[in-house]
């Protein structure tokens, strides 16, 4: 943590500047101290040369005076400076929501009804897990007369809603409809293969997770080649497997890829390779679980 970090419990009252006190020193941190962050804000951004050291009290009294954009600068700023710094991912993750939240209350006040705004306020109960909520924007952006890009995207994301609650014949309904007028949508594909592999169909998915590698984002890719791995797996094609998982391995932070690799090694009669599969599997679980360990510790430490 950086040092002279404000709670982010700080009233929001004192976000106005009050540059007629008396008594303060153009100090940051005792403008900050009494309430005065737009000033704060305004002695550490004024510099044309940022101070690093500063960030972590310019991120927050800037956020405090409502200037969200300079907070999210600052934050970005920060994280790439050190991507291990909490606090920056903190403050870059909470400007970046009130400035969602300001440019949805904008839209929504120009277009209230329009497919785009249900299908963004769907993204956002979808982000926050919502699912109830986000299937129904989903379907109100299913409503509309136009056809096109909105509504696959509605149906698109239906699939996800259906797919994490394990309504699997609901998500698949929405897929091939999405598949049926464009059969190489590579996220349809993918959520498709996904759907047929939880089902233990491996040979029916084994085709829609070919067609969707060629296309997929790269955040996607390491998932799909461990779901075709598991195809060829369970046709008895282990050595197939083994060379399909192999570009899932350097995005496995979990364990779960690694250990799918320990359980090719043993069909493969390789002992000692799934020993060492079987390690870094345990080492991954256990830097996952101290991360989240620290996640914790740090939002108790920075409540709502």
């Amino acid at each position: 943590m950086r040092s002279g970090n404000l709670p982010v419990s700080l009233p929001a009252s004192g976000n106005q500047p009050l540059s007629g006190k008396t008594g303060l020193s153009d100090d940051p941190a005792k403008l900050a101290s009494g309430g005065r962050y737009s000033d704060c804000a305004s002695a550490i951004s004024k510099p044309k040369i940022p101070n690093p050291a500063l960030d972590g009290l310019l991120e927050q009294c800037s956020f405090y005076a409502g200037d969200y954009r300079l907070t999210l600068e600052t934050s970005r700023r920060a994280v790439q400076s050190n991507s291990h710094s909490l606090d920056a991912w903190f403050w870059e993750a909470k400007s970046a929501q009130q400035l969602s939240a300001s440019s949805f209350s904008q839209m929504n006040a120009v277009a209230p009804d329009s497919p785009k705004m249900h299908l963004l306020m769907a993204e956002l109960h979808r982000a926050r897990e919502e699912y109830a909520a986000a299937e129904d924007e989903y379907n109100e952006a299913l409503k509309s007369p136009d056809s096109g890009e909105d509504k696959t995207s509605a149906r698109l994301g239906l699939a996800f809603v259906y797919l994490h609650s394990s309504q699997d014949e609901k998500a698949l309904e929405q897929l091939q409809s999405v598949l049926n007028t464009d059969s190489g949508n590579s996220d349809a594909n993918f959520m498709m293969g996904q759907v047929l592999v939880r089902r233990h169909q491996y040979d029916e998915a084994a085709p829609h997770l070919k067609q969707a590698i060629t296309k997929l984002s790269s955040a996607s890719l390491p998932e799909a080649h461990s779901l075709l791995a598991k195809c060829y797996s369970a046709q008895g094609d282990y050595a197939r497997a083994l060379e399909e998982l192999k570009p899932a391995l350097p995005a496995d932070t979990m364990g779960a890829f690694h250990y799918q690799l320990y359980q090719l090694y043993q069909n493969l009669g390789d002992s000692k390779s799934a020993d060492r599969a079987l390690q870094q599997s345990e080492e991954l679980r256990k830097t996952k679980a101290s991360a989240e360990q620290q996640h914790v510790q740090f939002a108790n430490e920075h409540p709502e």
